[in-house]
């Protein structure tokens, strides 16, 4: 749940990120809300560390569709911001957040991609 958080964040906040995981943040919302793929899956690394930085190596030569990616970003009129997760004093926290917050990944890749 924290890499989708994470990944979220950072979609609404790109100037925190460089061009590259900025463009590979575009191709995760891609895989797992156009392609279907678990959410899961996707943000998972190999458990073996070189193979980890053996990927982020690749992604930083390749940086498919960073300048089509603003370095500044603002929330788009009707996507889900952190706000809408609520706060840990909600009567619903924690078994609404899990659902929560895919729904503010889906909200951003409906907006930004779809």
């Amino acid at each position: 749940m924290h890499g989708l958080f994470v990944l979220a964040y950072h979609v609404q906040h790109p100037s925190l990120c460089k061009p590259w995981m900025r463009a590979r943040q575009r191709e995760t919302l891609r895989e797992i809300f156009v392609e279907e793929k678990r959410w899961r899956e996707v943000l998972s690394w190999p458990k073996d560390r070189r193979l980890r930085q053996a990927a982020v190596d690749q992604l930083k030569e390749q940086p498919v569709g960073a300048t089509d990616t603003p370095e500044v970003g603002h929330p788009i009129e009707g996507e889900m911001t952190v706000v809408d997760l609520g706060s840990t004093d909600s009567p619903d926290f924690p078994s609404e957040y899990p659902q929560r917050v895919e729904s503010w990944a889906a909200s951003l890749a409906e907006h930004r991609l779809l």
